[in-house]
C-alpha cells in the first residue's frame, strides 16, 4: 500500500485542518503522517467520552492520554466518509460544551 500514503497523508492533513476549525478542538501534533492527535480538553469533556460519542455516530478513533483523540486515515477509508467523520467530530463537539 505504499503507493498510498501520499493520499493518506493528503486526507490526514485535510482531516486535521478542518478540525481545527472546530472550536474547542486543538491539533496536538505536526501532521506528517496518516495520524491525527486532536486535544478536546477545551470541550470539557475527556477522551474516552469523546471518543465513545463519536462511535455512535460511526466515527471509529482512539484515548491518547486523558484529553487526546486520535485519528488515522488509511487505504479503506474514502473522501466521503471522512467528510462524514469532520460532520460528526462538529455535531460531537457541539454537545460536548
Amino acid at each position: 500500500m505504499r503507493e498510498r500514503l501520499t493520499e493518506d497523508h493528503e486526507s490526514a492533513q485535510y482531516l486535521a485542518q478542518q478540525l481545527s476549525q472546530i472550536k474547542g478542538i486543538e491539533i496536538a501534533n505536526q501532521v506528517d503522517t496518516n495520524i491525527i492527535v486532536a486535544d478536546v480538553k477545551n470541550l470539557n469533556t475527556t477522551s474516552e467520552e469523546f471518543v465513545e460519542i463519536l462511535k455512535t455516530e460511526g466515527v471509529l478513533s482512539g484515548t491518547f492520554g486523558p484529553s487526546y483523540v486520535r485519528f488515522v486515515t488509511h487505504y479503506d477509508v474514502t473522501k466521503e466518509q471522512i467528510e462524514e467523520a469532520i460532520d460528526a467530530i462538529q455535531k460531537t463537539a457541539n454537545q460536548a460544551k
